[in-house]
């Protein structure tokens, strides 16, 4: 599997538009009646999907606290000493640069400024393991999973995944804010292989992929933030993504968008993001909820900035999807 250290902006704003971050249907703001409606199946039949909203809004709230990201700071001897004792992984530190920033608390990414350290690379063969100075891990294997001799059951992929989860817990490489939790989400089929012989093609599931959330103060963080465990063969971890932030609460947030604004820009995002899902049939919006966004560790991100995050219910004709989209809640 490639990794590249230097990523262009248009890739990692395209990957980030859709988050598929699979989140427990938990809210702190209660439900403003005045806001309570339902939209048949039938409203917006212009579109290509209908769109349901199946909740109310949540009341408008004028300022969050912001989330300040702590970077956290390693030596060489302490890189190398985790790629040993939780990877068995070794080799040499070589250092990871960045030009992407997102430095307010309003979520703007820039892309012009000077290229920073953001964190470390152990690599040996097809083994990579970097270690973010925001506290993020990724460790992975490169290349395609090969077809399992004995693949994991989901209940064995969920007990490999907790226990080591818990080694590198141990180790002090979590998150140390007591308002932080990680909790188990859910396993699915992480990856699969088709292989043919000519007149019949047969499927293999190569990876299960366990996902943990990543919740502060009870509330779901959205982005590229929580834990992700692939088991392949054998039970043999093939990544271990824990893209989790150390934060501190610092000064308030003015909320520049009400809810009924970022249903309206949800709505105008459904026909680009949504409704071009091949197979998509229909889409119900569960739940909609403050919360906190990470881009993806190879930006500078100085703050976790507020969004409303939309809890979603895509069925199509492949089968029902549960998915979180996202809008800003600061112009």
């Amino acid at each position: 599997m490639k990794r590249r250290i230097k990523v262009l902006l248009p890739v990692i704003l395209v990957g980030l538009m859709v988050l598929s971050l699979l989140l427990e249907n938990r809210s702190h703001y209660q439900p403003a009646s005045q806001h309570s409606y339902i939209l048949s199946e039938e409203a917006y039949s212009d579109r290509k999907v209908p769109l349901v909203l199946n909740c109310s809004l949540p009341e408008f709230v004028s300022e969050v606290p912001s989330l300040r990201i702590i970077e956290r700071s390693f030596t060489e001897k302490a890189i190398l000493a985790i790629a040993r004792d939780l990877f068995n992984l070794t080799g040499d530190v070589s250092p990871v640069y960045s030009s992407l920033h997102c430095l307010g608390v309003n979520g703007s990414l820039y892309s012009d400024g000077p290229e920073e350290l953001v964190g470390y690379r152990v690599r040996s063969g097809e083994y990579e393991l970097i270690v973010y100075k925001s506290g993020a891990i990724r460790y992975s294997m490169m290349g395609a999973p090969k077809i399992p001799s004995k693949l994991p059951s989901f209940s064995q992929a969920k007990e490999i995944s907790e226990n080591f989860l818990q080694k590198v817990i141990n180790y002090g490489l979590a998150p140390k804010t007591p308002l932080i939790e990680i909790r188990f989400s859910n396993v699915t089929i992480g990856a699969e292989a088709i292989i043919s012989n000519g007149t019949v093609d047969e499927k293999y599931v190569t990876l299960l992929l366990v996902v943990f959330d990543v919740l502060f103060n009870g509330t779901p963080l959205c982005g590229e933030i929580g834990v992700e465990v692939s088991i392949g063969d054998c039970g043999e971890i093939y990544e271990f993504r824990a893209y989790w932030r150390e934060v501190e609460i610092g000064e308030p947030v003015k909320i520049t968008v009400s809810p009924e604004e970022a249903f309206e820009r949800f709505r105008e995002m459904h026909e680009t993001m949504i409704a071009t899902k091949k197979g998509a049939k229909k889409v119900v919006i569960n739940d909609v909820r403050l919360s906190y966004f990470a881009y993806a560790p190879i930006v500078m991100q100085k703050y976790l900035f507020p969004v409303y995050l939309f809890n979603c219910t895509i069925y199509t004709d492949e089968g029902v999807f549960c998915r979180y989209l996202w809008v800003s809640a600061t112009n």
